[in-house]
């Protein structure tokens, strides 16, 4: 189920250093963030209404790579079918609709991740054996957030509390 897919995205965002060797290309307006706010809940009852049509073709993807590094920069600038990409332009979304929508997720989750990675720091700071644990998941936080536009993500941070209520009441 495409929903279930959109979800496993964000499992390996948290997980996962993703894509960046050259910059990142401004793709969001307010006006994306305010559709995808408004209309999470449609794009997901449309995203399931397409049940199981297309799960191969995203595995199909997904298995051209073992890397989920790699698989993901493939699914940001993947050319998915129209029918997917009209459910995103009928929410509000505009064209690249889910390209948009995976910038959103990722970068939700990696806002998040930050934020929760700066209560760990705090938490552990008298204990030097975890430093090095700290050091490794802080250069992949700083890896992610350098994956998106910084742009983008200040669109996404002025909404993050209202992003993170959305996708966790989801889940």
């Amino acid at each position: 189920m495409l929903k279930k897919f959109c979800a496993l995205i964000c499992v390996f965002v948290c997980s996962a250093v993703i894509f960046a060797q050259k910059a990142p290309e401004k793709i969001l307006s307010a006006k994306d963030v305010s559709a995808f706010v408004s209309n999470y809940a449609s794009i997901q009852r449309d995203l399931d209404a397409l049940g199981d049509k297309y799960d191969d073709f995203f595995d199909s993807e997904l298995d051209d790579t073992e890397n989920p590094t790699l698989a993901l920069t493939q699914l940001r600038f993947l050319n998915v079918p129209a029918e997917i990409e009209s459910v995103f332009k009928k929410n509000g979304m505009g064209d690249k609709g889910f390209e948009k929508f995976m910038v959103i997720t990722m970068g939700v989750s990696v806002l998040y991740s930050v934020d929760t990675m700066n209560e760990q720091k705090k938490e552990y700071a008298n204990q030097p054996e975890m430093q090095p644990y700290l050091v490794a998941i802080e250069d992949m936080m700083k890896e992610m957030l350098n994956s998106i536009h910084k742009e983008d993500l200040s669109l996404i941070k002025t909404r993050l509390k209202e992003l993170v209520k959305l996708i966790e009441d989801e889940d």
